[in-house]
């Protein structure tokens, strides 16, 4: 399945509007419109917002878009595949921290 189906998939499952997930991740609703349609993907910190406000992985997010996949790949190629891998990994620590905050 494309990542542009998931996410109005989704959204709609969530029963949040465009402008509700515009705001939570600072970008305008015609930005998520274009995401849900496919003519632009997002870039890598707002998937990872996403995915925080989906409650879905960034895994279940992009598996299945060869289109995501290219674009990631060339990311690599340009050597910041590093920065996206520091990034996840900070932002699973913190999640974990919260959560661990929270229940004790």
């Amino acid at each position: 399945m494309k990542l542009a189906t998931r996410l109005k998939q989704r959204r709609n499952t969530l029963k949040m509007t465009q402008e509700e997930v515009a705001e939570k991740i600072h970008v305008s609703r015609q930005t998520i419109s274009n995401w849900e349609n496919g003519r632009n993907l997002p870039d890598i910190n707002s998937l990872i917002l996403i995915s925080e406000i989906y409650a879905i992985s960034l895994d279940e997010l992009m598996k299945g878009d060869p289109k995501m996949v290219k674009q990631l790949d060339k990311k690599i190629k340009k050597g910041k595949f590093f920065y996206f891998l520091v990034v996840v990994i900070a932002v699973l620590i913190l999640l974990n921290i919260l959560h661990l905050i929270s229940v004790g």
